[in-house]
């Protein structure tokens, strides 16, 4: 694989430990042949290897982006780099995280076997998110992990697959899941989890007033349509939990397949399911 000499660095976590995992990787002399660039919008770094840029230019000067956090800022950090093609590193400076494939305590020596072109690019599908109201559309995103719509209680929707009624629901609220959000909030509420590379929506009500409604893996050959039918429960949209928007009676959300992707770069040890193993104590009594 390609060797990687322009890394962008971004935490949009201020903690001390973040800053420092940073500032370790900036001062060690096996990334002598690197160049660090960091935007001058997000992180304001102090170090003579680190070079601050305006956030219109920085996705430019990179040949790969490198996210300390957890999925949370590795969300973030996707989100900006849509349309841009610079692939994602994730460190995990915290415990959980199925995003951020390289632990903190070895950050430095396995960065530098990626950045050697000691990877593997893995290929993450997006959803464009339309929300529909009196048959115009008012907002457009983009998701990696999934769009929610929640209420304050109780309400009623319907949810098709291209012209196609799949059910209508009695919940809190639903979950449409990438693949790659399968271990997120989907998870949470129960629903399936899925290899990150397939191209299907994951459908997830939450805690429907219904015993038989269960999760649905549906193709993303046809849109996913949510259509609100409520007229007396406040209802919102989320999108990858960082856009939220409220709804109204009769608004509609509708979900497809995006032209976007999110490229990971992996490292060439790294297995999918050996990692859920660990992190959800699979098959230990």
């Amino acid at each position: 694989m390609k060797r990687l000499r322009n890394i962008g660095l971004i935490a949009f976590d201020k903690k001390e430990p973040i800053r420092n995992a940073v500032l370790r990787l900036a001062g060690d002399p096996g990334f002598r042949n690197c160049r660090f660039f960091f935007d001058r919008a997000i992180n304001r770094f102090s170090h003579p290897r680190l070079t601050g840029l305006p956030s219109r230019v920085f996705p430019d000067a990179l040949d790969a982006l490198v996210s300390f956090g957890g999925d949370g800022s590795f969300l973030s950090a996707a989100r900006r780099m849509i349309g841009t093609g610079v692939p994602l590193v994730g460190v995990n400076m915290g415990n959980l995280g199925f995003l951020t494939d390289v632990p903190a305590a070895s950050a430095n020596a396995e960065l530098l076997r990626i950045f050697d072109g000691k990877y593997f690019r893995e290929t993450r599908r997006m959803f464009d998110v339309t929300l529909v109201r009196n048959r115009r559309a008012v907002m457009s995103d983009v998701a990696l992990n999934d769009a929610v719509v929640k209420g304050n209680r109780l309400f009623n929707f319907s949810v098709s697959h291209g012209e196609k009624p799949v059910s209508g629901y009695n919940a809190d609220g639903l979950i449409v899941s990438t693949p790659t959000g399968s271990t997120a909030y989907g998870m949470a509420a129960g629903g399936p989890i899925a290899d990150p590379t397939l191209d299907c929506a994951i459908i997830s009500p939450i805690c429907s007033h219904s015993l038989t409604q269960k999760p649905i893996v549906l193709s993303m050959d046809r849109a996913v349509t949510l259509a609100v039918e409520h007229d007396r429960v406040k209802t919102k949209l989320i999108v990858d939990g960082k856009h939220v928007v409220p709804l109204r009676p009769g608004d509609a959300v509708v979900i497809t397949r995006s032209r976007s992707v999110t490229t990971l770069l992996k490292p060439l040890n790294f297995d999918y399911f050996g990692m859920l193993r660990k992190k959800l104590n699979w098959g230990r009594g």
